[in-house]
């Protein structure tokens, strides 16, 4: 997306250093029936759309009471319906947490963060909404892309949870080849070419 953006903006050319995911510490654990929702939500950061993402998750409650809704990255502060705040967590303690749920919400109106690769790492489906570029960043066949509407947001995580979808090992295995060693790497020679 970036690289995109300078290009046609700016017509400068960009090296394109992937995204990766610690899959030593986001991999799958639970192969069992999961419920709920995760969503990364940063209420000071409005690139990540938490106005909108706590919209779609009222109404995704309202369609779904029984799905336990859980929230993190933000202070602990309280919702206008029932969500778990489990606040800022570490790393190991996040992975868990995924390893609970079946589908997550990952917002961005800017680049794509790390959130949805982790999901999916951990076998959770994640739902993406905001940036029309998020396909040139996550290109995985289990992501869910969605309008960026609180009806639109709420009918994917529905789907989710009502319909047959991949079992979490299948959705993890199309994440865990993905580490940082690409982006290691290109970003070495990129500077060495630079500075050589």
């Amino acid at each position: 997306f970036v690289a995109d953006l300078l290009q046609k903006q700016f017509n400068v050319e960009a090296q394109i250093a992937q995204h990766g995911c610690d899959t030593t510490v986001y991999r799958l654990t639970n192969h069992s029936a999961r419920t709920g929702v995760v969503f990364y939500a940063k209420p000071r950061v409005a690139r990540r759309g938490f106005e909108l993402g706590m919209l779609a998750l009222r109404e995704f409650h309202r369609r779904q009471p029984d799905q336990e809704i859980h929230i993190f990255g933000g202070d602990r502060t309280e919702m206008p319906f029932p969500v778990t705040n489990h606040g800022r967590m570490t790393p190991v303690r996040l992975s868990e947490l995924y390893n609970r749920c079946r589908a997550g919400l990952a917002m961005s109106f800017t680049n794509i963060s790390l959130v949805p690769a982790e999901m999916l790492a951990c076998g959770v489906i994640p739902v993406l909404s905001g940036s029309g570029c998020t396909r040139a960043d996550l290109d995985n066949p289990f992501a869910r892309l969605a309008e960026s509407s609180p009806s639109a947001i709420a009918d994917e995580l529905c789907a989710i949870m009502t319909s047959p979808v991949p079992s979490p090992a299948k959705v993890a295995a199309s994440i865990c080849a993905s580490s940082w060693d690409l982006a290691k790497r290109v970003s070495v020679e990129t500077i060495e070419n630079e500075v050589y």
